[in-house]
């Protein structure tokens, strides 16, 4: 009888420090994850605001014409490149840190960089 005490008892504390460091396991993947989208996006997002300085804004403003207007096409432009370019891992993340909305997340990630840029503030993403 002791014996089948015993062995429940050591099954149950086997049972959960597994749990515990089942939990410990996915809390480290999580980070993992949440880390590699943040510089997904960051990665992105540069890219997307850059490519649209050489090919939209810049022209724009050499001729005289980037107005309200044209700043909130290149915007939309930039938005959409990144969620194209963006992985369903990353995508995945902005929804849960946004509570769904991707494009708002990107608008405000989007003007920060172009800021950045503007300012000549070098990010490191790698």
């Amino acid at each position: 009888m002791q014996n089948k005490v015993t062995l429940a008892v050591l099954s149950a504390a086997v049972v959960g420090v597994g749990g515990i460091v089942a939990n410990a396991i996915r809390n480290i993947a999580d980070a993992v994850a949440s880390t590699s989208a943040q510089r997904e996006i960051a990665n992105v997002v540069a890219d997307a605001v850059e490519a649209k300085f050489q090919t939209y804004v810049d022209a724009l403003k050499e001729a005289g014409s980037f107005d309200a207007e044209a700043q909130q096409k290149a915007l939309k432009e930039a938005v959409e490149a990144c969620i194209e370019t963006l992985s369903a891992g990353a995508k995945k993340y902005i929804e849960k840190a946004s509570g769904g909305d991707i494009e708002g997340y990107l608008i405000t990630k989007i003007e920060a960089e172009v800021h950045r840029q503007k300012s000549g503030v070098m990010t490191i993403t790698n």
